[in-house]
Order: C-alpha cells, then sequence, then structure tokens
C-alpha cells in the first residue's frame, strides 16, 4: 500500500538523510586512513603478497584491488546511513 507522508515526518526523513549522510563521511575517512595505516605496519606482509598473486595469475593488480576497496566504503557508508536514519526516526 501506498503511504502518504506528512510533511513533519518528510522533514524527519529529510534530516535523518543529510546527517547520516554527512556522518557516514566523516566515519568513512578513518576507516580509509586506518587501513593505509594497517597496510604500511604489521600488515604489509599479507597485503603485500597479493599484488604478487594477482601478477603471476596475469591480472593487472591495480584494477583487480578497485573493486574491493569501492565496495567496503560502499558496505559501511549504507550500514551508517541506515543505522542514523534508525536512530533519529525511532523505527
Amino acid at each position: 500500500t501506498l503511504r502518504i507522508f506528512s510533511i513533519e515526518e518528510q522533514n524527519q526523513i529529510a534530516l535523518a538523510a543529510s546527517v547520516s549522510s554527512i556522518v557516514a563521511t566523516v566515519v568513512t575517512y578513518p576507516i580509509q586512513k586506518a587501513r593505509v595505516m594497517l597496510q604500511s605496519g604489521e600488515e604489509a606482509p599479507k597485503v603485500s603478497n597479493l599484488p604478487l598473486f594477482l601478477n603471476k595469475r596475469g591480472i593487472d593488480p591495480a584494477i583487480a584491488t578497485g573493486p574491493f576497496i569501492t565496495t567496503s566504503n560502499d558496505i559501511f557508508g549504507i550500514l551508517i546511513y541506515f543505522l542514523i536514519a534508525k536512530l533519529i526516526l525511532g523505527i
């Protein structure tokens, strides 16, 4: 069934979307920064083997790792978005 939202509900939804978008941006930046720090620290040997493995298989490592990074950022962004919307709307 189709539900008509009141002006107050529409304002709450718009506010939730705006706030969660801002928070998602603020939260994903440290995640990306932490990923770089981990790669340069103790995780470096494990991470550095992935490009070598891909290169031996004839796959360009720069192209192959892009979808992994994009997908993880998208997943975190969507989870944060819905979490904040749930908190604001009280669902």
